[in-house]
């Protein structure tokens, strides 16, 4: 589980909190996909860089 800086860092970087991602990310990525895979669908799917 990430700790209380890397989630708020997440929300600074994009406005959503760490608990909104993950229920989004939930219902829009396949857990059978690669790490790499996953990363290109969020970078391009919420146009937010891959850091």
């Amino acid at each position: 589980m990430p700790g209380a800086v890397f989630r708020q860092a997440v929300q600074d970087a994009t406005g959503i909190t760490w608990e909104e991602w993950v229920a989004t990310l939930k219902q829009a990525v396949d857990p059978s996909w690669s790490h790499e895979h996953m990363k290109e669908h969020i970078c391009e799917q919420f146009q937010v860089s891959d850091e």
